[in-house]
């Protein structure tokens, strides 16, 4: 049953794509762009997720994490995330990044509550583009359905605040913290959690979720000039942090139907055929896979390492001489 939801969620804006755009014409004007803008835009997301990593770590620093990992460490982390968010919803990288970092963070429910924050960091800076990108230009090219969406993105934002400071609230209000600290299960966690130590840092780490943000919408925007080279590019850039924001999290299996229904319909909106829009497309899903499997790397590299690593030797137990043990042919 759940099966057959999955294939249904996908099958049908993929026929909507289907039936209002030709797919052939799209497929035919996407491998017409070379490979050096499509490597172009890779370098940039590989950039921007070093920066994700960069956040992350400033992150933790803010919330007084006993040991900080170093930044390469975190950054392949970041690429095994990436590499397991391939799933559906996209959460199973973030249980992946807080599940290798929990001793680091303190436990793994102070882990799960950092990735948790570095997520809303990443929300809000992309919330702050698509209101700096909407109110930029004349008023009078928004459509009803762009109003709407910058509507609801301010309020998405003033929600993503809210998250982002209700860690301080079992400190502000004692008696909720001594509440959670007597609840049961997982509640009762949650009355331990540390609210960040450093503000600044955590200013910080959602600065550095526009820079990300804003590499992405550069990206998209890029793709579509690439494949409607006579677009107009204010316009593009009006509604490029909208498209991001409708794709932030996949409803369906690696975003397939949910992408092309939003570059189709929003890319619409700034005047891109929809032949266009489903090249463009095409092509940010290859980009993203192509990132995202860079992960999958990172686990045979691990992999390989841990079977490298020598078997340690016996150690004589107590009363135990070591002549008794076998010795190794390496002796």
């Amino acid at each position: 049953m759940l099966l057959g939801l999955r294939c249904l969620v996908v099958a049908v804006p993929l026929a909507w794509v289907a039936y209002s755009t030709p797919v052939v014409t799209s497929a035919r004007l996407a491998l017409q762009v070379g490979l050096r803008p499509i490597a172009f835009v890779f370098c940039i997301f590989v950039l921007a997720v070093a920066v994700g990593a960069l956040r992350w770590r400033v992150l933790l620093q803010a919330y007084d994490a006993p040991s900080v990992p170093p930044f390469l460490s975190l950054l392949r982390t970041t690429f095994l995330g990436l590499y397991f968010g391939l799933l559906p919803g996209a959460v199973g990288g973030d249980v992946v990044r807080a599940y290798r970092t929990r001793h680091a963070a303190g436990g793994l429910v102070q882990s799960m509550m950092v990735v948790f924050v570095d997520r809303l960091a990443g929300l809000f800076g992309l919330l702050a583009l698509v209101a700096a990108f909407g109110f930029w230009g004349p008023p009078s090219r928004s459509s009803l359905a762009v109003d709407l969406t910058r509507s609801a993105a301010a309020i998405a934002m003033l929600l993503a605040l809210l998250s982002l400071g209700a860690p301080w609230l079992p400190k502000l209000w004692p008696g909720l913290g001594r509440t959670l600290r007597r609840a049961p299960g997982v509640l009762k966690e949650l009355g331990t959690l540390r609210p960040p130590r450093d503000a600044a840092r955590l200013a910080a780490a959602c600065g550095l979720s526009c820079i990300t943000q804003a590499a992405v919408i550069g990206c998209l925007t890029y793709l579509v000039v690439q494949v409607s080279p006579g677009v107009e590019i204010f316009r593009v850039l009006q509604v490029a942090p909208l498209v991001v924001l409708l794709t932030f999290v996949p409803l369906t299996p690696l975003g397939i139907g949910q992408r092309e229904v939003v570059f189709v319909s929003i890319w619409g909106i700034a005047g891109v055929s929809s032949t266009a829009a489903l090249s463009a497309s095409l092509l940010a899903f290859l980009v993203t896979v192509g990132v995202s499997s860079t992960g999958g790397l990172v686990v045979l590299l691990e992999r390989s390492s841990t079977k490298a690593e020598p078997a340690p030797e016996p150690r004589p137990a107590s009363g135990e001489s070591e002549a008794s043990l076998p010795v190794s042919k390496d002796r």
